[in-house]
This record gives C-alpha cells, sequence and structure tokens, in this order.
C-alpha cells in the first residue's frame, strides 16, 4: 500500500463515523419545501377600493379610470395577484372599450384596450391567443391612434402591434411597427417609468425590439443580418441603442467579420432568437471561406412553436400564473430557490431530484428540435458548436438536456462553448507550450473553505512551482485586477465564495470582508490576456432574472469582454469535493493531454459521473504518490470522505456534482 492509501485509510474510520452521526440526524429532520404566500399588495387593495367607490358615483370617467387602475395591474403577470382576480380585471378592461367610453375619454378607452390586447397576446393558451389575433392587433392599432403623443406607451405598444403581427404571419405590416418603434426611440421622447431612469428603462425594451427586428428579418429570409441584429439585441446598453437604430454598417460588417472567424474555429454557431411570435434558430457555417447562415423556425416534433412563454414556464413552472394559490413555484426557479432548511437553495435534496426531470423538459422545449436541426444539416456527435443566448436561456443548464433518463445529453453529442457575441467565440491570441504557462490563483481566501485548499493542492501538479502564484486574500478588488494585468498569467483560477444570483452583493470574496464586485469588474477599463479563467465558486453564471440589464453582464461575458479567451463558471451552488476531482480532471486533459477547454470540461463531466468511488479514491492517491512532498491534508480527507462510499458506487452520478459548470468563450 503506498503512502497516500495509507493516509486515506486512516482518515477513513474516521469518517464512518461521521456519517453514521449524519444518517442520524437525516431520519429526524424531514424538509418541507414551500413558498410562504404573500399578502396581496397595497396598491392593489387600495386600486379595487378606489373601483367600489367610483361605481357608486355618478362619476363615468372616474369609473373608468379605476376600472383601467386595475386591470393594469393584473394585465401584468405578478406572483402576488391571482387568477380568479385577473380574469375579473380582463372583463373591467372590457367594460372601457365600448363606443360610449370612447366618447367620454379616447385615452383611457385607448389605454383600456392596449393592456387588454397585451394581455390576451400573453395568454397561456395559445389557441386562444390564435382566435383573438384579429381583435387583438385591431386594439394595437386603435391605441396607437389614441395615444400617439406619449411616447412611452407608444413606443411599447408598437412592439406589441409588431409581435402580433408577426405572430399573424404578417411580416410587413411587423416591419412597419418596428419602424414605428424605432422613430419614437430616435425621437428621444421617453422618460423614466416605475422610478426607473430612462437609460435603465430602455435596456429590456430596446433589447426586446432587436430580437423582435432579429426575428422578422429571419422570417424574411435574411439570417445573416437576423444573427447580427439578434447581437446587437443581446448586448443591449446605452451604446448599443445607437447601433440598433442606424444598423451602422461598419458595426455590421464587424459583427459579420467576428461570427465568420467564429464559425471557421467552431463546427458551427447557434444564435436562437425568442419572441412571443416564435422563436428564429440561425446557424452559421464557413464553406470555403464564406460565412453561410442558415434561419429555421424552431419547433417541437409536433408542430408547436417555441416561445417566450414556453421560456416563462420553463422558468416557473406550467401554473406560474396561478402559483400564489398555493404557495409554491414550479419549473427552474421553483427548485432552484427551493430550501430545504440544511443545505439551503441551489443544493437542496429537491433541487438535486428535480434536475433530471427539468433536463427532459428542456430537450422537448427547445433542446432537442436544435439537437435535431444540428444533426439534420450534417453535423455529427462530437462536433464543436457555439451557442449565442439571450439571458433567459443562459440560466438554464443547456448541457444536461436530454430526451430520456438512459439516452445522450447535449454534452454527449456535442462539444459546447457559449457567449453573448460571436467575438467572444474567437480566440484572441496563441497560447504558448505548456512550460511557458502560468496560474495565479485565488484560494480560500475567507478561511472557511477546506474544499478550496483541496483544489489549490491539486491544480499546482499540474504547474511548475515558480509558475503557480497565489494570490493575497486581502486585495482589495481593484487591486487583484491590476496584478492580474501585471502579471499576465495564462490562467486564472478563482475559488472562493460567489453569488450572482438575487443578492445585492454580488461578485466574489476576496478575503477579510471584501469583494471583486460585480460592478466594479463591468466599470474596470483593465484589460486581461489569459486564455481561461476557471471561477470555481458557486453561481458564478447566474444572471439575476429580474434585472434590467442583458446576459452580456453576466460574469463569464465581462470577462470575456475584458479579454479573457474562456471562462468556466457555475450555475448554481457547488460542492467541494466533485468540483475539486472535476477542475482537476479538467486542467490536466487541457495542460496534459491538449485538448481545448470546452472538450476538456466535457470530457471531465463524463469521467466525473461514470468514476466510482475506488477509482476516485485510487485517482487521489496516485498524485498523491507521484508527489510526495506536497502539502495533501485536505485531499487526504477528501479521500477519506470518497472511502466511504460503496467502492462500486458512483457518487458522483448525479448531474447536481458535475452539471453546474459551463464554458464560456473561443
Amino acid at each position: 500500500m503506498g503512502a497516500g492509501k495509507e493516509r486515506i485509510a486512516d482518515l477513513s474510520r474516521r469518517e464512518a463515523v461521521r456519517l453514521s452521526l449524519a444518517a442520524t440526524s437525516a431520519l429526524i429532520f424531514v424538509p418541507q419545501v414551500v413558498w410562504p404566500q404573500r399578502p396581496v399588495p397595497k396598491d392593489v387593495t387600495e386600486a379595487w377600493q378606489a373601483l367600489e367607490r367610483a361605481a357608486n358615483s355618478n362619476d363615468y370617467r372616474a369609473l373608468m379610470k379605476a376600472r383601467l387602475d386595475v386591470g393594469q395591474m393584473y394585465s401584468i403577470i405578478s406572483p402576488d395577484l391571482h387568477e380568479d382576480d385577473r380574469a375579473m380585471a380582463l372583463k373591467l378592461l372590457e367594460a372601457n372599450l365600448d363606443p360610449a367610453s370612447e366618447r367620454i375619454d379616447a385615452k383611457i378607452a385607448g389605454l383600456s384596450g392596449y393592456y387588454w390586447a397585451r394581455f390576451m397576446l400573453h395568454h397561456e393558451d395559445r389557441p386562444t391567443t390564435r382566435r383573438m389575433l384579429p381583435q387583438i392587433r385591431q386594439r394595437f392599432s386603435h391605441a396607437a391612434q389614441s395615444l400617439r403623443d406619449h411616447a412611452n406607451i407608444s413606443f411599447n405598444i408598437a412592439l406589441e402591434a409588431a409581435s402580433a403581427s408577426l405572430l399573424a404571419g404578417d411580416r410587413n405590416d411587423g416591419l412597419r411597427w418596428l419602424e414605428a418603434a424605432s422613430a419614437v426611440m430616435q425621437s428621444n421622447r421617453m422618460t423614466s417609468l416605475g422610478g426607473q431612469s430612462g437609460e435603465a428603462l430602455r435596456f429590456g425594451d430596446f433589447s426586446r425590439m432587436g430580437m423582435l427586428k432579429a426575428r422578422q428579418v429571419s422570417l424574411a429570409g435574411d439570417a445573416q443580418r437576423a444573427a447580427y441584429l439578434a447581437e446587437v439585441a443581446i448586448g443591449m446598453s446605452p451604446i448599443g441603442t445607437s447601433r440598433m437604430a442606424t444598423a451602422a454598417q461598419k458595426e455590421r460588417a464587424q459583427t459579420v467579420d467576428s461570427l465568420t472567424a467564429a464559425s471557421a474555429t467552431f463546427d458551427a454557431v447557434v444564435h436562437l432568437v425568442p419572441t412571443i411570435a416564435g422563436t428564429s434558430l440561425i446557424i452559421s457555417t464557413v464553406k470555403s471561406g464564406k460565412l453561410h447562415c442558415v434561419g429555421y423556425d424552431l419547433v417541437s416534433p409536433t408542430g408547436d412553436i417555441f416561445d417566450t412563454k414556453d421560456i416563462e414556464i420553463l422558468q416557473w413552472g406550467a401554473s406560474y400564473r396561478r402559483m400564489t394559490a398555493s404557495g409554491r413555484l414550479g419549473g427552474w426557479h421553483g427548485i432552484y430557490h427551493a430550501n430545504d432548511g440544511a443545505l439551503g437553495t441551489g443544493a437542496s435534496a429537491v433541487f438535486r431530484r428535480s434536475i433530471a426531470d427539468l433536463a427532459t423538459r428542456f430537450w422537448a422545449s427547445y433542446v432537442g428540435p436544435i439537437a435535431a436541426r444540428l444533426q439534420a444539416s450534417g453535423f455529427p456527435s462530437g462536433s464543436r458548436i457555439g451557442f449565442i443566448l439571450p439571458s433567459e436561456l443562459s440560466q438554464f443548464p443547456l448541457r444536461l438536456a436530454r430526451k430520456s433518463a438512459n439516452s445522450q445529453s447535449l454534452n454527449d453529442l456535442y462539444v459546447v462553448s457559449e457567449a453573448a457575441d460571436s467575438a467572444s467565440l474567437v480566440p484572441a491570441r496563441r497560447i504558448g507550450p505548456v512550460s511557458s504557462r502560468s496560474l495565479a490563483g485565488l484560494f480560500n481566501p475567507t478561511g472557511d473553505l477546506p474544499g478550496a485548499e483541496a483544489e489549490r493542492a491539486l491544480v499546482a501538479t499540474l504547474f511548475a512551482p515558480q509558475k503557480m502564484r497565489s494570490l493575497s486574500r486581502n486585495m482589495k478588488g481593484g487591486d487583484l485586477l491590476a496584478d492580474l494585468k501585471r502579471n499576465d498569467p495564462t490562467y486564472i483560477y478563482l475559488a472562493t465564495h460567489g453569488s450572482f444570483g438575487l443578492s445585492d452583493r454580488a461578485g466574489l470574496m476576496t478575503g477579510n470582508g471584501k469583494m471583486l464586485s460585480f460592478d466594479d469588474l463591468y466599470a474596470s477599463t483593465v484589460r486581461l490576456n489569459a486564455r481561461l479563467a476557471i471561477l470555481s465558486a458557486c453561481e458564478t453564471a447566474v444572471v439575476n432574472p429580474l434585472a434590467v440589464t442583458s446576459v452580456s453582464q453576466s460574469l463569464p461575458n465581462i470577462l470575456l469582454g475584458k479579454g479573457v479567451q474562456g471562462v468556466i463558471a457555475s450555475l448554481w451552488k457547488v460542492s467541494d469535493d466533485s468540483t475539486a476531482l472535476l477542475m482537476h480532471e479538467m486542467m490536466r486533459r487541457h495542460l496534459v493531454d491538449g485538448a481545448e477547454p470546452p472538450a476538456a470540461l466535457r470530457d471531465a463531466q463524463r469521467w466525473l459521473a461514470s468514476a466510482t468511488g475506488e477509482q476516485l479514491v485510487d485517482y487521489l492517491a496516485a498524485i498523491m504518490d507521484r508527489h510526495p512532498d506536497n502539502a495533501w491534508s485536505q485531499v487526504a480527507e477528501m479521500a477519506a470522505r470518497l472511502s466511504a462510499f460503496d467502492p462500486a458506487s458512483r457518487p458522483f452520478a448525479e448531474p447536481y456534482h458535475w452539471g453546474a459548470f459551463a464554458y464560456y468563450g473561443s
């Protein structure tokens, strides 16, 4: 028995006692996963009270206004509002649409028609929406005439009307409405709404307009221009609004150049353009040095379109509009934020159990049709596919999607990379030989992550001592970036606490309560040249679903924008042992076997899922024996924990243990 295995055997006996105590505690604790029911908001209650008062008065205009106030609140999907009340609110809006109401106050009638039409356009029941399309389009047209002097609402009316026209198959009318929205935007008459600044307001709405423009030109057969518009929409910002307004030839030429280079690097680049009027799938390739873009409608095998309603269902569950009736959430957010009281959100037993089930829903909804289209287009298993996704889809674990529990996942079929634009899929520079590569790492700066210490010990075996440097735990975020710029490491490795979900303090902890914040990183002018940044922390790829900004402001895409060629980041809270094993094997396959990072990550994930407890113990023992002089305490303790499993079992077979990590970039 080698020295590594002797040490593991000693620690294994202690681990068996700990696991026995933990199992006894688990029998006592029975988790209850339920979202607390929230009371009806005060403003909703007050709106109903005002309606009651108006109904008892002789002021018909006040009654119309009260109907509109209630109807407006309930026409917007919110977990605070109940379906029965929403049905009543729809009737209140309809009551404002008769000719008499129009004569009394045309603007209130116009607004009521707009909210009614928007409600019906976004109705959960697609046949209802299809059946009502003529009335929906008519109401939007009427509202646009009544409210043409109000820029904000005119802009939104035009977008909704464009959606309805495209859904009806009227591309020319859709284009007319989109041109009307652009005219309002360029007039600079839009003001703030709901306490948001004008710029903040424009992020989401202008991005939506860009997606609708991309959808319209894709339906018209110009897939290349659709890909360009989709990228502008995904990366929307105050600067990007001028790009959307002018569609400048220089900007478009740069995007086409980047897409050409990316499509030459990958076997194919895929853009997804989701709208309420359906989703365009654009596949770009390079043949004989020329860019070829082909657009398709993303439809299920049964012929159903995939649209933003489907995305909402994947996010919140099939009955997301009725979720407060039971106080529970469904969909991805429902399982992700379930808290069993033991491990917290993003790591609960409910989350672990439900990942596999949701993976089959992802496949049925949109990933399966994408894979089928890729295969039909001649891209066999093992092809390298770059995905450019909007934020509402980037939050899902794309790679895990599979048709059934026993079928291949997208991760098994293809080598996948994600990004917010094609430029991020293009290699910025060549990396020198292994002997010249260096790593700068921040490991366990808070002192409470023994798993991060194990990661440090394992990754140290892949670099010469003089080529691996640990960053100071006491650095402020700005100092850390300056240090990385000054020393120019080939690899950046950050193993620390992270939070990028709904937290107000989004960022990576750097020690002593300091943080490399999301905002600081975004605002920094520092340029980095690393081949790969490994963000071995929790939720480092998560985008706040309530944020007004775009996927381009996720941490991986910010780093790509700063010059890093590739980023590995996580979509949920990760466990120490599986993460340490996964990252070491990924780096080994990359540095020793020569695999590119996305392929190295894919193969390491498949290896970890299939490895038995005995194989993993032997794996660690062999590393320890090859480097007997290294400090192995944390790694030995990890191996001891693995020894407690049945030797033939697969401790990390569940996707929870390895599926959180995704690769972004070239």
